[in-house]
């Protein structure tokens, strides 16, 4: 049901699955992203939605955007999504629960600029 309203009225985005892939010399993690086109609705937060990631240090003055995607869609806090060109670095992810199920994903964005 929501699924493929979500595939019709949604728009294409680019999601960057972060895998950690080792450790460099300074043991730091090394990642790599792999790419996939995905169908997503994505819309401003409300103030009350927006306030909630304020409280996070460095959150403000940087655009959040809310991404939805199907149930089925994969994507984990730090992947990455791109939209208009801009990136948006996930820092929460929710699952929407209908009757018991996960019907959609939904995606915190914190642009990178």
């Amino acid at each position: 049901m929501f699924d493929s309203t979500i595939e019709k009225y949604g728009v294409d985005v680019v999601l960057k699955k972060r895998t950690v892939t080792g450790e460099d010399e300074y043991g730091h993690p090394t990642v790599s992203y792999s790419e996939s086109s995905v169908k997503a609705v994505v819309h401003v937060p409300s103030r009350k939605d927006y306030e909630s990631m304020v409280k996070e240090l460095g959150v403000l003055g940087r655009k959040i955007l809310i991404f939805v995607f199907p149930s089925t869609v994969d994507v984990s806090e730090l992947d990455i999504i791109v939209y208009d060109n801009k990136e948006y670095v996930v820092r929460r992810v929710e699952k929407i629960h209908y009757k018991g199920s996960v019907v959609a994903v939904k995606a915190w964005g914190l642009s990178s600029e």
